[in-house]
């Protein structure tokens, strides 16, 4: 019997698998050079093209003024005219973005335990109303300028080592750049030109071209979609097709990432799945679930998982009987592995044995849970229609360039 372990490490390699094959989009094989995916998405704040924020300068350990303005040049870094702007307020009352310092072994808005590695937290309020960022006023900081650029390796098997520098001394440009990213709404990528890199980030001065992309994606701005952007567009009866939502940006390079929709969590608001070619397998890239919000709008992205498949690739969606979604990808002779939606509900886990679904389209899935296909039908739907606002009425949409219109977040 055919057993699926899912571990940080594993790629779920996939072949053809005999059965029908509903609503498959094209199945031509993906280019084997893997793309990373430039962004990961936390959350949308609203209103961000005008963030008041503050600096309450209790407990600061450096020049209070000094740090004031690295602050100031720091946040700036992300300002996009009419997409997001940071502005300076004259009290924490009038801000939306407060920072804040805090001593390691205090109780306070952050968490930093004992730690000399926590540089710095964000938190959030409930609705998104205030976002604080808390610095560790513990520690050494450096007020000077970000070197922007990594340091290069040294010693024996440097070419094998790391890039992740030694930080003795934070440097508070670089920390609150990478801070006002995740204020932004951007998580964590292994990508080294990022300032949303976890340790390395904290070395950089200047958000990359992935990170902006990110943002754009988020907020939206006037520039056309480009090869790699997807576009939710309304078609309306009568009138000229329109933007729903920010294209989102450089997400899904056409020759190397399948888009597929499907309902994963059972809300009536349909997600996008991303998937790459399964010999082009590295940190970065796999699954990505894209999830929106009930105006169509990005809300979070899942992922990467550790998923690929290839050009001939078939992938299997259904529901076990108390209402879970699972993804499966069919391996050889009807035997697949597999991730499950507790609860309907993402992030996934590991599919495992003793589990039966049936696919959300009937007749298909695994209904002895003993990790053999009864039948493989899909349960998804290619790229085109999508509700993804849930509204009962499909958008369409398109993956590349055709369309320049802005969509407002407001």
């Amino acid at each position: 019997m055919f057993r699926s372990i899912l571990t940080s490490a594993l790629i779920l390699m996939l072949c053809s698998c005999a059965g029908p094959q509903v609503g498959m989009p094209d199945r031509t094989p993906l280019s084997v050079e893997g793309y990373r995916y430039p962004y990961q998405i936390l959350h949308r704040l609203k209103g961000a093209a005008s963030l008041p924020w503050f600096h309450d300068t209790k407990g600061c350990p450096v020049d209070q003024s000094k740090a004031t303005e690295v602050i100031h040049n720091a946040l700036s870094k992300w300002n996009l005219p009419g997409t997001v702007q940071f502005e300076p307020a004259s009290s924490a009352e009038e801000a939306v973005v407060q920072i804040l310092w805090q001593q390691r072994d205090t109780r306070g808005s952050a968490r930093f335990g004992n730690s000399e590695s926590v540089l710095a937290q964000v938190v959030k309020s409930p609705e998104l109303d205030v976002v604080k960022i808390v610095l560790n006023s513990s520690l050494n900081w450096d007020l000077g300028e970000a070197a922007n650029r990594l340091p290069e390796p040294t010693g024996a098997g440097a070419s094998q080592q790391p890039r992740f520098p030694d930080l003795p001394q934070p440097n508070l440009h670089s920390v609150i750049v990478h801070e006002g990213g995740h204020v932004l709404g951007l998580g964590h990528v292994d990508l080294e030109d990022s300032v949303m890199q976890p340790l390395q980030g904290h070395t950089l001065s200047d958000p990359s071209e992935g990170d902006f992309a990110g943002i754009r994606s988020l907020y939206g701005d006037d520039s056309p979609a480009t090869a790699g952007d997807l576009q939710i567009l309304c078609s309306p009866p009568s009138g000229e097709e329109y933007l729903a939502a920010p294209i989102i940006r450089s997400i899904a390079p056409a020759d190397r990432v399948r888009v597929y929709v499907v309902d994963l969590d059972g809300n009536d608001r349909e997600e996008l799945l991303l998937l790459q070619s399964a010999q082009s397998w590295q940190p970065g890239t796999g699954l990505l679930i894209i999830d929106f919000d009930e105006r169509s709008l990005l809300k979070k992205t899942f992922g990467p998982l550790p998923a690929a498949i290839d050009g001939s690739s078939l992938i299997c969606y259904g529901r076990t009987s108390s209402g879970d979604g699972v993804i499966a990808f069919p391996t050889i002779d009807d035997k697949y592995s597999g991730m499950i939606l507790k609860g309907g509900r993402l992030p996934v886990r590991p599919w495992t044995v003793g589990t039966p679904w049936e696919s959300v389209k009937g007749g298909g899935g695994d209904r002895e849970g003993d990790g053999i296909l009864d039948q493989p039908i899909t349960g998804l739907k290619p790229l085109g229609a999508c509700d993804l606002d849930g509204d009962g009425h499909n958008e369409q949409l398109k993956q590349g360039a055709d369309q320049s219109k802005r969509a407002s977040t407001n």
